[in-house]
């Protein structure tokens, strides 16, 4: 039995002076973000050399028994974009170290497990645990062996032997080879304690003690309101460590705590901007007991009061209108806020009570712009600094004095200058009428004339009145007064088909509407076209 604890205390000695137990040492730095990590700034060309560093850091943090944090560090290389003959390696070995870091965890859970149940006088169920450890940590060394493989891969393809002794690529290798070196130390040291209870009641007195550290996700924060911040701190240890809990906000000591559940109750500055702001909690390592750390993003904002505004059905321009209404906030009553009105160009200020309520009178002007429905704006500015400006608008319909005279006035005198205009431009376009113009009748003697052309027209006038004559008694369709050449054909073409009267139709608007004079060929065409209408007329298609 003797010889056990000797063996274990060997082992134990062996073991710090490795390095893998580095008890009360602070924990690795918080690295920068790759260069090659963020997305936003990916770059091909990056030095794959700095993955060392990196590997370094979750090296460190395996060693020093924190587990999760060493794995979540390997995890984040999965957002690097390397070069693609790097992808796979690192990949892999990302993948060995992952497994790895799972495996000292377990073995260091069971191994305390063991140790708990030898205090407990369960040496047999013990014994099992620690069988299942050993087999566990074995595939741990056999897994090594491909780390230290893959790491050796990774040397020679980026080289890194050939950079410069003081470079810090190449001093974060060398330093990750001595960390491997001791975490392989620490896989050998965990089998072998796992041999008899006793070696793994001894050496489970040298592990460190874990230590639990959590903040409560703290509600919406307001500026000059009060905070309460909760959290808890449990060490893993039959003896209290009489360490303390601080908590920084935004870099600053705002309080600290002894271990256990912890609570605070702040007032934030009124002059704390909105957005995110971190809050952390840290207990420092001491001894065995390890150190822990936690994170939480708080949220400061401020909220908007709601805006009720009572506005008159009309207002008066020149005149006062009235306004009433209040803001209300779930927070507090919104008391000496500003009120700021406007309509159009009237602006007034005015400031609310202390239940938040506000009347105010503005003077609207004699603006002729101001008629008719018009919008009142209404913001509110308040005095607290949890309150953000808000504001609402209001409708009014505005019966402008100055506008209403004028119209009286002025429309009259516009009414009779147009009946005036009017009358004057019809007998001036009487007057100069062309003396050759001559009228077409419509097809009943009854209906008034429909055009008015000139000689040069007449015939194709005539000509059309004619096939319209035709089309109309063989489709049906009345000839209205007002219907124009267009709007016939439209109609008449669904039940008599005919394309030379659609063509003559064309020679007739042309010869009436426009400038152009038709000549003795337009005439005869149109004669044509007449000859082929009265076929389609009998025969009713085109």
């Amino acid at each position: 039995m003797r010889r056990i604890f000797r063996l274990c205390g060997l082992l134990a000695g062996v073991f710090i002076l490795s390095g893998c137990v580095v008890v009360g040492a602070p924990p690795p730095p918080e690295r920068p973000r790759l260069r090659h990590e963020d997305p936003a700034t990916v770059a091909m060309d990056t030095d794959p050399a700095e993955l060392f560093a990196w590997y370094l850091d979750s090296a460190r943090l395996l060693s020093a028994w924190r587990f999760r944090e060493g794995r979540l560090s390997v995890q984040r290389l999965k957002l690097a974009t390397l070069p693609p003959e790097m992808e796979f390696l690192v990949g892999d070995l990302g993948r060995l170290l992952l497994k790895e870091g799972s495996i000292l965890e377990a073995a260091d859970g069971w191994l305390r497990d063991a140790a708990h149940l030898i205090a407990a006088g369960r040496p047999e169920e013990a014994r099992r645990l620690l069988a299942q450890m050993s087999a566990y940590l074995r595939r741990g060394e056999v897994l090594f062996d491909d780390v230290a493989e893959a790491m050796e891969d990774l040397a020679r393809r980026t080289r890194i032997r050939e950079l410069p002794a003081d470079s810090p690529q190449r001093q974060a290798y060398e330093e990750l080879l001595r960390v491997a070196a001791r975490v392989r130390a620490l896989l050998t040291a965990s089998r072998t304690a796992a041999i008899d209870t006793s070696s793994a009641a001894a050496f489970a007195g040298l592990l460190p003690i874990d230590t639990r550290l959590e903040i409560d996700e703290p509600v919406p924060a307001y500026p000059g309101r009060r905070l309460t911040i909760r959290g808890r701190a449990v060490e893993q240890a039959p003896i209290p460590s009489g360490r303390a809990v601080r908590l920084w906000l935004d870099g600053v000591l705002i309080g600290r705590f002894p271990l256990g559940p912890f609570s605070m109750s702040l007032d934030l500055p009124p002059a704390t901007l909105p957005g995110a702001h971190a809050l952390i909690a840290r207990v420092e390592a001491r001894g065995r007991y390890l150190g822990a750390e936690a994170r939480r993003t708080l949220t400061v904002t401020r909220l908007a009061p709601a805006v009720r505004l009572q506005t008159p059905a009309y207002g008066i321009a020149p005149g006062l209108l009235t306004l009433r209404g209040e803001a209300t906030s779930q927070l507090s009553l919104v008391g000496d806020g500003t009120i700021a009105a406007r309509l159009g160009p009237a602006a007034r200020e005015t400031s609310t009570d202390r239940e938040g309520r506000f009347i105010l009178g503005l003077a609207v002007p004699p603006n002729l712009n101001l008629v008719g429905l018009e919008t009142v704006a209404v913001d509110v500015r308040p005095r607290e600094p949890w309150h953000a400006p808000a504001g609402t608008l209001g409708r009014v319909f505005i019966i402008n004095l100055v506008s209403l005279f004028l119209a009286s006035f002025v429309l009259p005198v516009l009414g009779a200058v147009y009946v005036l205009w009017r009358s004057m431009g019809v007998r001036a376009g009487e007057a100069t009428l062309p003396a050759d113009v001559v009228t077409v009748l419509a097809p009943s003697g009854a209906e008034p004339p429909r055009l008015k052309v000139s000689p040069a027209a007449n015939t194709v006038a005539q000509i059309y009145v004619e096939a319209q004559r035709l089309i109309a008694r063989a489709s049906g369709i009345a000839i209205e007064p007002d219907m124009t050449m267009r709007e016939f054909l439209a109609r008449s073409q669904p039940v008599v088909r005919s394309a030379a009267f659609e063509e003559l139709t064309l020679l007739a608007e042309r010869a009436v509407y426009s400038a152009h004079r038709p000549g003795q060929t337009v005439n005869r065409r149109a004669a044509g076209l007449l000859e082929r209408i009265r076929e389609d007329a009998a025969h009713g298609h085109g």
